[in-house]
């Protein structure tokens, strides 16, 4: 099964509805076991934004930046080609730390899965779900952020080339270039800032859901459903848990189904699931 595409107008409702974290509170896994992780890759995801914002002033204030001020005629491509690859240079320096945290979120998926099936793992199982599969999260996540940062490199080149064009002094284009992630780019109907929160908290949750997945197809499960939590939930979603049951291939690509998705997977264990009959390394069950 393909991957199923929200509405146009339900994906533009969802995405405006209030940026609260205090709003999912009621999110499983609880938010007292993951809400630090998932505010870490908030934060983290904030910190990129800032430090290219920041890189920018900084540039400013250097002798390559001084000599801009006075050469706004002869600005050429090869200048922002120079100043996009700094930019990029600053977002890489957070991959080690990006890949850390979707890492974590796809093993939490993998341990809560396999304590709905009452199965414990030793933690060098873990080793076992290494797979393309976490490959697969970690460039999606990053892409994302990468998707989320292009547009920020737009607008710090919009805000340098208008500020010096209408003669404002450096301390007044600063200022605009650290605004920026709390403003609208002309590419988004939110800020940064907005879109970094529905990053964080979409892409944390699709490797969680990923984990999980993974390992149930690895145990042996064939079939999930689909559970929502909380309230407010909106009618694709209660469409999603009334549709029955899924292959795991068929719901691979379903959770999250939206931006701050509060569903989840739930294995469908019948008669002739038995962890006992499982063959892996490392693995040990409850009894």
């Amino acid at each position: 099964m393909s991957k199923i595409l929200v509405d146009e107008g339900l994906f533009d409702t969802l995405l405006t509805k209030e940026l609260d974290w205090d709003s999912y509170d009621d999110l499983p896994p609880s938010d007292d076991e993951y809400y630090e992780d998932k505010e870490t890759f908030l934060s983290l995801i904030h910190d990129i934004l800032y430090n290219l914002c920041q890189f920018a002033v900084d540039w400013l204030s250097s002798i390559e930046g001084l000599l801009f001020l006075g050469a706004i005629s002869s600005i050429t491509t090869s200048f922002f080609r120079n100043i996009d690859k700094s930019l990029t240079d600053v977002l890489y320096t957070y991959v080690d730390e990006i890949d850390g945290i979707v890492d974590k979120a796809f093993r939490n998926g993998f341990k809560d899965a396999l304590k709905k099936l009452n199965i414990r793992a030793e933690p060098s199982a873990m080793n076992l779900m290494e797979s393309n599969t976490l490959k697969y999260v970690k460039q999606t996540n990053f892409d994302s952020i990468v998707n989320l940062t292009n547009d920020l490199k737009q607008g710090i080149r919009k805000v340098l080339y208008d500020g010096i064009a209408n003669g404002d002094d450096v301390e007044t284009i600063k200022n605009n270039l650290l605004e920026l992630p709390l403003e609208k780019l002309p590419t988004s109907k939110f800020t940064p800032a907005q879109r970094a929160e529905m990053i964080a908290k979409t892409e944390y949750m699709r490797a969680y859901h990923r984990g999980a997945i993974y390992t149930y197809k690895q145990v042996g499960i064939t079939h999930v459903r689909i559970l929502n939590h909380g309230t407010n939930i909106c009618d694709y979603c209660i469409g999603l848990a009334h549709s029955g049951v899924f292959t795991i291939e068929e719901a691979l690509y379903l959770l999250p189904a939206h931006p701050r998705c509060k569903c989840t997977y739930e294995p469908v264990i019948d008669d002739s699931f038995d962890p006992s009959l499982l063959d892996l390394a490392n693995y040990s069950y409850y009894t």
